[in-house]
C-alpha cells in the first residue's frame, strides 16, 4: 500500500498527476503508457527487494521515460540511484573477478552513469561522488585489460 502511495506522489511530481481512479491524465494511450512507467518503479523502492530486481526496475524506467522525467527522477532520487547503481557495480566487480563477464549489466551500468553525469551534473561539477565516479572509471579500464 505504502509503495502505491509513493508512485502516485512520484507521478504527480513527473507530470503524470493521478486522475480519476488514480490514473494519470490525458489521453487514453498516454495515460496508460505513464502508469506503466511509473509502475516500473514500483521495485525500485523496496527496501527488502534484491539489489538485482531494484537495478532492473531502474533500468526499465530509465529506457522507457522521457528526458523530462528522467531529469526530475534523478534530481529527487540521486542518492538511492547512485546507492543501487555502486552496490550493482560492486557486485559485477566481484563477478567479473571470478571470471563471469556480463556485456548486458555493463552496458546498463555505463546507461545509468551515463544518466547520473547528464542529469546530475551540477552536483558532480561541485564535487558530489567524484572520487567513487573516478574509481569507477579506473576499475572498469583494469576491467578490459585483464
Amino acid at each position: 500500500m505504502r509503495h502505491s502511495v509513493k508512485l502516485d506522489r512520484l507521478a504527480g511530481a513527473l507530470g503524470g498527476g493521478a486522475g480519476p481512479a488514480g490514473t494519470p491524465p490525458g489521453d487514453a494511450g498516454s495515460s496508460k503508457k505513464q502508469a506503466a512507467i511509473y509502475k516500473k518503479l514500483k521495485k525500485f523502492f523496496e527496501k527488502g527487494a534484491s539489489l538485482s530486481s531494484r537495478f532492473k526496475s531502474l533500468m526499465s524506467f530509465v529506457e522507457k521515460a522521457s528526458d523530462e522525467d528522467l531529469r526530475k527522477f534523478f534530481n529527487e532520487h540521486f542518492y538511492m540511484i547512485y546507492g543501487v547503481f555502486l552496490d550493482t557495480f560492486s557486485a559485477y566487480e566481484n563477478q567479473c573477478k571470478r571470471g563471469r563477464h556480463d556485456a548486458a549489466t555493463l552496458k546498463d551500468l555505463l546507461v545509468v552513469l551515463k544518466n547520473v553525469l547528464v542529469y546530475l551534473a551540477d552536483y558532480v561539477k561541485k564535487g558530489w561522488q567524484i572520487r567513487s565516479i573516478g574509481e569507477y572509471f579506473h576499475l572498469q579500464a583494469n576491467l578490459f585489460y585483464f
